[in-house]
């Protein structure tokens, strides 16, 4: 059990390394909370500081989560495995996520979690995560808001472990934390969809 809590605060710990904000720091000297949305995530980065500069902090965010799922929990769940392994990841999924949206490091105000989760969950349900992502793509290359697509993909995504992974161990589990997930980035997005109803959303190509 105490290899547990340890693996769960790695993964928080992890999660909360808040890439979007060093990337203010670091390139431009400012803090990205400041400016545009006030986001951490990869597309106030995108469109503040750089295209590159969001593209690498999409891969870094959605990077993390994939560690914690599939090399860190992988670390502690072989030296103590308490639960299944699908549970496990489960578990230090929703803790990389966590730390994501509520980094230790920025009081506990932090992004989204769009690429984290993305990352967390492409280490546990890859084909469902893979066709999610062409949901993100065709929305966002149809109509270009990047929270539009964000939310395509995630309402989409239990649909998808619901359809492809019925004959997985733990496939209840595995549904409803995609549903939480889901119901989750939607609260997030709270905002994007207030602007997208009141056709104030600005699309990528804005700043």
């Amino acid at each position: 059990m105490l290899l547990l809590v340890l693996a769960i605060t790695t993964a928080y710990l992890t999660g909360s390394i808040p890439f979007g904000y060093l990337a203010g720091r670091l390139i431009k000297d400012i803090d990205i909370r400041e400016h545009g949305s006030g986001n951490i995530g990869a597309t106030n980065v995108f469109r503040i500081i750089g295209k590159e500069w969001g593209v690498l902090v999409l891969f870094l965010d959605a990077a993390k989560g994939f560690l914690v799922v599939w090399v860190i929990a992988g670390f502690f769940y072989n030296r103590a495995p308490v639960i299944t392994l699908d549970f496990y990841r489960i578990i230090m999924a929703a803790a990389v996520v966590g730390g994501h949206n509520w980094t230790i490091f920025l009081r506990f105000k932090g992004g989204k979690g769009v690429a984290a989760s993305l990352g967390a969950l492409s280490g546990i349900c890859p084909l469902a995560c893979m066709l999610s992502l062409l949901v993100w793509f065709v929305v966002m290359v149809i109509w270009k808001y990047v929270s539009l697509a964000s939310l395509s993909a995630f309402t989409s995504l239990p649909v998808f472990v619901a359809v492809f992974y019925q004959q997985r161990e733990g496939f209840l589990i595995l549904v409803c934390f995609s549903v939480i997930i889901a119901l989750f980035v939607g609260v997030r997005h709270g905002p994007n969809i207030k602007r997208l109803l009141q056709g104030k959303e600005k699309r990528i190509t804005e700043k």
